[in-house]
């Protein structure tokens, strides 16, 4: 039997314009959907308190080492949580770009406060998503999972370097090219973006009013989805993307009778692909 077949994306965890399939060996997955997998197959798995939970467990430390020479001392005396949510949020976004709790003693005083209170928080609080992927890097050199392959829908670079080092371990497939079909103004733009990403410099664009681009705003997001549902056809071929809150878009397709995108919210461990 083969192993799993996994398509990966960073923004891929959540709502998602597509309903769940029944599938044998394939996954579509976010981070924590694919970091689900990964400590399931590799004996890791474990029960994971909330983030109200974990920001919790941080005040106690912020809390324990509090004084006034502290940099986050009257943050903390005016809103305990509100700080420690803020300054967990940073801890977790350096754990998942690299760091491993330690600063140089020549760091500045709020990095070497933060250094202190992380000496607590190591053992006090629940391992966050970095803290998490690095347990998986040390295991996949000693285990391998049952994974065939890993299609990547964004490029490696683009990711935290935490999941850069565990996808290294993994047999990836680079996403495909993007290649612009647009015609006129378009087809124009589409290359411009494309040589922008490949680190291309090149001179602005002049606007050409065409046909073949439209820029719409609107004062209300309420108003833009209106708009947009009543300008879509039934009959013609149509790409819709929505970045966030499908689901006004759909009342509003539907109150167009127009057809409904089913853009619920869906779960936040990841769906299947056929």
């Amino acid at each position: 039997m083969q192993g799993q077949r996994i398509a990966f994306g960073y923004h891929l965890d959540g709502q998602r314009p597509m309903p769940p399939v029944d599938s044998l060996g394939a996954s579509l997955v976010g981070p924590l959907g694919f970091l689900n997998i990964l400590e399931t197959q590799l004996g890791l798995l474990a029960l994971h308190p909330s983030q109200a939970e974990r920001i919790v467990q941080y005040r106690d430390c912020l809390q324990r080492l509090d004084s006034e020479q502290r940099f986050y001392h009257r943050s903390f005396v005016t809103d305990p949580l509100g700080t420690a949510a803020c300054l967990l949020e940073w801890r977790d976004q350096w754990f998942l770009h690299g760091w491993d709790g330690t600063l140089p003693t020549g760091a500045p005083k709020r990095l070497r406060d933060l250094a202190d209170v992380e000496a607590l928080a190591s053992t006090a609080v629940s391992p966050n998503i970095g803290q998490r992927l690095k347990a998986v890097q040390a295991a996949l050199q000693q285990r391998k999972p049952d994974i065939e392959q890993v299609l990547l829908v964004d490029p490696i670079g683009t990711l935290p370097y935490r999941w850069q080092a565990v996808l290294t371990a993994l047999p990836t497939v680079a996403p495909c090219e993007l290649a612009g079909q647009g015609q006129g103004f378009l087809g124009a733009l589409q290359k411009q973006l494309y040589c922008a990403v490949n680190g291309q410099a090149l001179p602005r664009l002049a606007w050409q009013d065409d046909g073949t681009v439209l820029v719409v705003q609107a004062e209300t997001l309420t108003l833009a989805n209106h708009w947009l549902a009543t300008q879509l056809v039934v009959d013609r071929p149509t790409l819709l993307v929505c970045a966030s809150d499908g689901m006004r878009l759909d009342a509003q397709l539907s109150a167009a009778r127009r057809p409904r995108q089913g853009l619920e919210v869906g779960s936040r461990a990841g769906l299947c692909l056929s």
